[in-house]
């Protein structure tokens, strides 16, 4: 039987402490808006204090992962040619989910980028140049991924968990400065949808234990960026 693993603990230990982080900041800096600052008064103090709340609910979850020892598991995937029914319909639904996000990701990335060019000495001229870059980086890994997912490799699928929430804060964050703000909420729902199927294809892929707290995570963090966003008009 050919199995394949999925992501490496430390990468993928990394990414989800960079993902509370960046979440981290962006809910404080909301949070800071809705009790009047400007943005300009409220980013620096907000990834300060957002920064070190989300390292730090980070390091607890790591610690108590570790005390289960689920850290210490190793987690494999069946091969495209071992998956049973279940997890081909669950691989097939996280590339309709991540196709989606994707083609909503790019063309955000290339608006957010004309927007940068063409717009000299705008306010939020360099938030563009974020928001797009990693529209971009966001939208080509999902393009990468669905062809993995069409020929039923599932072994980097649980990464689109991490990328949703990323995309997810960082479109409410464009929504609270009215970057495009009708695109910016098109691009949450899909990063929601898209880190659902993902995060259900990897469940399913490792056995379907519990629940897909991977999918139940990437809704939660869409709807939070979606409201604390609209909240601050």
């Amino acid at each position: 039987m050919t199995e394949g693993a999925l992501r490496p603990p430390v990468g993928r230990a990394i990414g989800w402490c960079v993902a509370a982080v960046v979440v981290g900041w962006a809910v404080v800096y909301n949070i800071f808006r809705l009790g009047g600052d400007t943005p300009d008064a409220s980013w620096q103090e907000s990834l300060v204090i957002g920064g070190i709340a989300g390292a730090i609910v980070f390091v607890i979850g790591y610690l108590l992962v570790r005390r289960t020892g689920i850290a210490g598991r190793v987690e494999t995937v069946p091969g495209p040619g071992q998956l049973d029914g279940p997890q081909r319909d669950a691989a097939r639904i996280a590339a309709f989910a991540l196709a989606a996000l994707g083609v909503v990701a790019l063309v955000m990335g290339v608006v957010l980028a004309i927007d940068f060019v063409s717009v000299a000495g705008d306010e939020w001229l360099w938030t563009s140049l974020i928001l797009g870059g990693w529209n971009l980086v966001a939208g080509l890994w999902c393009a990468d991924e669905l062809v993995r997912l069409r020929a039923l490799d599932v072994g980097g699928v649980d990464g689109a968990v991490l990328v949703s929430a990323m995309t997810s804060v960082l479109a409410g964050v464009g929504l609270a400065r009215e970057l495009f703000p009708a695109g910016q909420v098109i691009l949450i729902v899909a990063a929601g949808i898209g880190g659902a199927g993902g995060g259900l294809a990897a469940w399913r892929a490792t056995g379907a234990r519990w629940l897909p707290f991977g999918s139940i995570a990437a809704v939660i963090v869409a709807g939070a960026a979606l409201a604390l966003a609209l909240t601050s008009y």
